[in-house]
């Protein structure tokens, strides 16, 4: 399979939330030979919730996807900084309420993935997303870049060639792997995250994040996701309940994500009270409860060389605080395409894209590493006024998470 004449052809390793919006932002750019491979037979709609960032959003309204966000995520106003009694230390607007162009969003993630992937297939074609196709090595020859798939991959080849490869395969990735085998360590936060979502009759005011800490250092995030749940008076919650590894029994393997029961996260947070919701019954409602450790990767010195880059988790894996991993994997991918329809040299286009993605991408990674350190010092801490030291740290972040040429 060779790319035209006319259009260079560009796989993309990875149809998750970064390679999807990635595949979106090249066709607004002009690029319409694009082809995602996807591991997964199908894409289903799996995990929890997610926030996007209003840079994020800005990025998938330009190309139309406005409309759907409204129709599917709640508009966050606000973040509410909580003890374990529920008693607020400060309020933070988020958003449009914070002065932002767009709102910042809080979704079902497999909401989010199934809007991409729709609006991929209906403007690039339906065999633009092959699943079932695992990238498992490439190598470059001549003008074209190869990509060597599993065995029995779904396009019934063993090998497809374009003239870009973009690895946007996650944690797990086999692109980063080829480029980087030195650097597939992950390190380690000292939590485990405890993920679920779950119905309640209501949550706060419907567009609020909570974000609470007791002084073991046990955190609780918590926001509503569902329009449709709004519409019927009702919230549906995500929730991520943070957990340091000395307070467990065991730890979890840093590389997996296990399905546990609710009585593995409920008796750490038996004498917390919350005054507008039933926590307890939050955490024992959801149908399923995933559990992984909280990890990130050291900054990579560069990201790509010849006719291949990364972008996303690939690229810069994050610690989840803050909630801009998901939001810089969609930045990322407009990124590159901007960058690839203004180049005259598509392998130079991909060096000015790392040169420009490289640095913000470092500096948001070190500041979620330090924002969680500073929680749970402050945690910890017998502060009276913990509301200014909250504001101190939340400004402190902000002034380099939303520090970005691309604003929303």
């Amino acid at each position: 399979m060779k790319s035209s004449a006319q259009q260079p052809r560009i796989l993309i390793a990875g149809a998750g939330i970064g390679g999807l919006a990635c595949a979106l932002a090249l066709h607004a750019a002009g690029f319409r030979d694009v082809i995602l491979l996807e591991s997964a037979p199908t894409i289903e709609r799996l995990g929890v919730g997610i926030n996007v960032q209003p840079a994020a959003v800005a990025e998938l309204s330009l190309v139309g996807l406005g409309d759907e966000f409204e129709r599917s995520g709640i508009r966050t106003r606000a973040i509410a900084y909580l003890d374990e009694f529920g008693r607020q230390h400060r309020s933070e607007p988020r958003g449009t309420a914070a002065g932002h162009r767009f709102p910042q969003y809080s979704l079902h993630r497999g909401d989010l993935q199934a809007m991409l992937l729709y609006a991929v297939r209906d403007r690039l074609g339906p065999e633009s997303v092959i699943g079932g196709a695992r990238v498992v090595a490439f190598y470059e020859s001549d003008n074209t870049v190869t990509v060597r798939l599993a065995s029995g991959a779904a396009l019934g080849v063993d090998e497809i060639s374009g003239d870009l490869l973009i690895g946007a395969d996650g944690i797990h990735s086999n692109v980063r792997r080829q480029l980087h085998p030195e650097a597939m360590a992950v390190r380690s936060g000292g939590l485990q995250m405890f993920r679920g979502v779950t119905e309640l009759p209501s949550f706060f005011d419907g567009e609020t994040m909570i974000v609470a800490n007791d002084s073991s250092k046990r955190r609780l995030i918590a926001y509503p996701i569902s329009a449709r749940h709004a519409q019927q008076g009702r919230a549906q919650v995500n929730w991520v309940c943070m957990i340091p590894d000395e307070l467990l029994p065991s730890s979890s393997d840093v590389w997996s994500r296990e399905r546990v029961s609710a009585q593995d996260v409920l008796p750490h947070y038996a004498g917390w009270t919350m005054e507008t919701f039933d926590l307890q019954a939050m955490l024992a409602g959801s149908d399923s409860v995933l559990r992984q450790a909280m990890v990130d990767r050291p900054p990579l010195p560069w990201w790509g060389k010849g006719r291949v880059t990364l972008l996303g988790d690939s690229a810069h894996l994050m610690y989840p605080v803050g909630a801009h991993g998901g939001s810089q994997a969609i930045v990322d991918g407009f990124e590159l395409a901007d960058t690839l329809a203004a180049s005259t040299d598509l392998v130079q286009g991909l060096r000015d894209y790392e040169i420009r993605r490289q640095a913000p991408t470092s500096s948001i990674a070190q500041a979620n590493r330090d924002r969680d350190a500073a929680e749970r010092s402050l945690a910890a801490a017998a502060s009276a006024d913990k509301a200014a030291e909250i504001d101190r740290i939340t400004r402190t972040y902000n002034a380099v998470a939303e520090r970005s040429p691309r604003s929303g």
